[in-house]
């Protein structure tokens, strides 16, 4: 269906986690400050103890856009190399 594109693709937790980097080791963990400055989304932040922001993670594998996270089965996931995108 041209409104939902979902029905074509698994969800997120049809790929097998065990092969992907935890948050901790992604660039969700770098300050995410202008993230915020930009995008106002106290809820795919986090605050450190240190008083850092850093990226939210759901089932420490995934970071959901705001559009996902009442429904994050109907989302399509998206995988980076590396450390990930870094979000300035």
């Amino acid at each position: 269906s041209f409104y939902r594109p979902d029905v074509y693709f698994d969800t997120y937790t049809a790929i097998d986690s065990t092969r992907l980097k935890t948050c901790n080791e992604t660039s969700l963990m770098l300050n995410q400050q202008s993230f915020l400055d930009i995008t106002g989304d106290w809820d795919g932040l986090a605050m450190r103890t240190q008083g850092n922001l850093v990226g939210r993670c759901w089932g420490g594998h995934w970071w959901l856009a705001p559009s996902c996270r009442s429904e994050p089965e109907r989302c399509i996931p998206v995988l980076t190399g590396g450390h990930g995108w870094y979000l300035p």
